[in-house]
């Protein structure tokens, strides 16, 4: 694995570590595995083309992915899991994108809840696994769904198997103002997550930005609000003429 931040598999293991501003690639198993601990955060960092899954959180609590792109995982972008009903996992995670990996954008096993906001998921086979109803879920809001076979899927006890339009995403409960749309990055095939001056992600986001960065060190809340994804698309340079 690329960063294991516990040395055991108990919640005793260590709380509270930070990956900020790294490019975790290619590994043999998971880009970040966090195992029964919690408080850990993932910032402004590029999780790509690892054997396994870019993050994968068992039995971690109260754990933050922000301003991350997890793209070209074998297995999925983010799983979110625990096998201990007494320990769930559960992660928040913020203007993120989940692009093109292998199986699912993100993963919600037994046991497991989350929210997401002002995240972009879009061209895996499923965007977001559900495993049951009833013992995982996970809130959306300001999220861009683009390009996966299924947005959503659904597995025990709901009522449909697939959520897929704008209307079928939005009647989850705890999901609101998904937009299902190309985001227009520039070139997200070579890791390219800026986004086009016409994307509808642009303003489409919270009204207050949650970190003041973005994945590429710009400032957030540029425009009216936050823009959906790890990008904040900045005002262009330019020369002002003072003319007497």
């Amino acid at each position: 694995r690329g960063l294991d931040p516990l040395n055991g598999t108990n919640a005793n293991g260590a709380n509270g570590n930070l990956v900020t501003g790294c490019d975790v690639y290619s590994n043999t198993q998971h880009g970040v595995y966090v195992n029964f601990s919690g408080g850990n955060r993932i910032s402004r960092t590029r999780l790509r083309q690892n054997k396994g899954t870019g993050a994968y959180l068992r039995g971690a609590v109260f754990n933050t992915l922000e301003n991350t792109v997890s793209h070209q995982n074998a297995v999925d972008g983010l799983c979110v899991d625990s096998t201990v009903p007494s320990i769930s996992g559960d992660a928040a995670f913020v203007n993120c994108a989940f692009h093109a990996n292998g199986r699912r954008g993100v993963n919600y096993e037994y046991w497991s809840y989350g929210n997401a906001a002002d995240c972009v998921i879009s061209d895996n086979p499923q965007g977001v696994y559900l495993k049951q109803k009833g013992i995982n879920w996970m809130n959306a809001t300001n999220c861009c769904w683009h390009g996966n076979a299924t947005n959503v899927f659904a597995d025990i006890n709901f009522t449909k198997i697939s959520y897929n339009t704008p209307a079928e995403l939005n009647a989850l409960a705890g999901w609101t103002n998904s937009i299902v749309a190309n985001p227009l990055f520039r070139d997200a095939a070579c890791g390219d997550f800026r986004i086009a001056p016409v994307s509808p992600c642009i303003d489409a986001g919270s009204a207050a930005a949650a970190y003041p960065l973005d994945l590429y060190g710009g400032k957030r809340l540029v425009g009216t609000a936050v823009d959906i994804g790890p990008y904040e698309r900045q005002l262009p340079g330019g020369t002002v003429l003072c003319v007497r």
